[in-house]
């Protein structure tokens, strides 16, 4: 998974890992808590990334439980998955 060049802000809080990067044309928000079990939960803005590119991506976290949503907004916003 590519997005190119874009600004990154990451900061760790007492409840886990904040961090998002921007791009001209994607942004990609995630927030890791320090949860048992841990959390992961993203929010990916991006037209060039499939929904399988990003599972890939996360597969390698060992993810017990996953539950999303995903919009297509090219022409009207419906949901795919």
């Amino acid at each position: 998974m590519k997005l190119g060049e874009g600004e990154l802000c990451a900061e760790t809080t007492d409840e886990g890992i904040v961090s998002v990067i921007i791009s001209g044309t994607s942004l990609v928000s995630a927030r890791f808590w320090f949860s048992d079990p841990a959390l992961l939960q993203m929010d990916v803005h991006a037209a060039e990334i499939t929904p399988t590119d990003i599972f890939d991506q996360i597969e390698p976290f060992g993810i017990l439980t996953k539950s999303f949503l995903f919009l297509d907004r090219k022409e009207n916003i419906h949901q795919i998955f």
